[in-house]
């Protein structure tokens, strides 16, 4: 199906469930599969929740080829989030401002974040995922996603993330962070924002950090057990490795 915004699935207001559906071949000018507002302002507890659900293929004109959101938490377990585009925007996967997304045991793969230009209170950018306010994946794959500008997996503004025994790979940004880019403003950097663990980030490209390009003010730390796939700093700016990282003494490919 067609529409401005959420092709195929429009909702704003209450409390949303998805579970065990396929949310494919639509198209919109926002969200192409899913166009989500939570009005509730913190009342309602999981607003959005998705579980063991494919939305494939769906396209916005603009931004969130698969979902686009704003204002609200968000939880994605055991789905997965695939071959979407965002054609003038960011966010083939997900387009999501002021929201929380948890998601666990699933996969986001093959979207495409087309745009140059802002669009809906983000920058371009983020194949995957772009977002502001806070990543939280488990046990999850972000794979095979392009970006015409940053983030090839991830892209995160103003973003806390936390990620724990996820993989990100084969993912591409024509600029920076094949893997993952983030993004933060001195007045608005946070102490804590987030940290990795038992997680895999390898064979991503990008021109600068095709692993990871974490820009000024970005406190994301490693907590160890990570993989990364470039030698040394070559493959993450802005990012330290913990003393039991494990990082190649040749580019794994």
């Amino acid at each position: 199906s067609s529409g401005v915004a959420g092709g195929g699935i429009y909702h704003v207001g209450d409390r949303l469930v998805i579970e065990d559906s396929l949310v494919a071949e639509n198209s919109s000018d926002y969200g192409g599969g899913l166009l989500f507002y939570d009005l509730s302002q913190g009342v309602i507890e999981d607003p959005l929740v998705i579980i063991g659900s494919h939305f494939l293929n769906n396209t916005a004109q603009h931004s969130g080829g698969g979902i686009r959101a704003a204002d609200s938490p968000i939880t994605v377990i055991d789905s997965s989030i695939s071959g979407n585009s965002a054609i003038h925007g960011g966010g083939g996967g997900f387009s999501l401002f002021l929201c929380r997304l948890q998601i666990s045991g699933s996969t986001v793969s093959n979207n495409s974040a087309l745009g140059e230009v802002d669009d809906a209170n983000l920058g371009p950018g983020g194949g995957g995922i772009n977002i502001y306010g806070g990543l939280d994946a488990k046990n999850s794959t972000i794979s095979g996603n392009y970006s015409v500008t940053d983030g090839g997996g991830i892209r995160g503004e103003q973003t806390a993330v936390w990620l724990t025994s996820t993989t990100i790979t084969a993912n591409t940004a024509a600029s920076a962070g094949g893997g993952m880019s983030l993004v933060s403003q001195d007045w608005l950097a946070e102490d804590d924002q987030g940290w990795l663990t038992g997680t895999l980030i390898a064979g991503n490209s990008a021109a600068t950090g095709p692993e990871v390009h974490f820009g000024p003010y970005v406190t994301v730390t490693s907590h160890g057990d990570n993989l990364f796939g470039h030698t040394g700093n070559a493959g993450l700016v802005g990012l330290s490795q913990a003393a039991d990282d494990i990082v190649p003494t040749a580019t794994l490919v």
